[in-house]
């Protein structure tokens, strides 16, 4: 069978499946089991995370809940400045980052290096 020449396939052939990086063609073979799995080790996760985050702020609070009213004050300016400073830095640091990488993209053999250091929890 030929393709019209919108590059479409023909009339009553198989919609072709979009290859995803890094997992190919494998997602759309998944059965519900799989991907029952899949949003119920999901949502395990969001738990554990957002049990982590109370006890940090339960553990924080009651630091900050010892401190005298003065000093809380004071405290909690430093943490609002230090906040927005670190918001505003992280995204410079971000931004230059990713057009650093489009003017000059990795070669595949430094992506499949920066991969392997990441797999193997190297800094790098």
């Amino acid at each position: 069978m030929t393709t019209k020449s919108s590059g479409s396939p023909p009339l009553g052939a198989p919609a072709r499946i979009p290859a995803l990086p890094g997992l190919g063609t494998t997602w759309y073979e998944r059965g519900a089991r799989y991907w029952l799995r899949r949003v119920s080790g999901a949502v395990l996760w969001f738990a554990v995370l957002a049990f982590a985050c109370y006890i940090a702020l339960v553990l924080y609070q009651s630091f900050r809940g010892d401190l005298p009213s003065g000093v809380r004050t004071v405290w909690d300016r430093a943490q609002v400045a230090a906040s927005c400073v670190a918001l505003v830095w992280g995204w410079v640091v971000q931004r230059r980052g990713h057009r650093r990488d489009l003017l000059d993209p990795p070669t595949p053999s430094e992506v499949g290096a920066r991969r392997w250091l990441q797999e193997h929890g190297v800094a790098g």
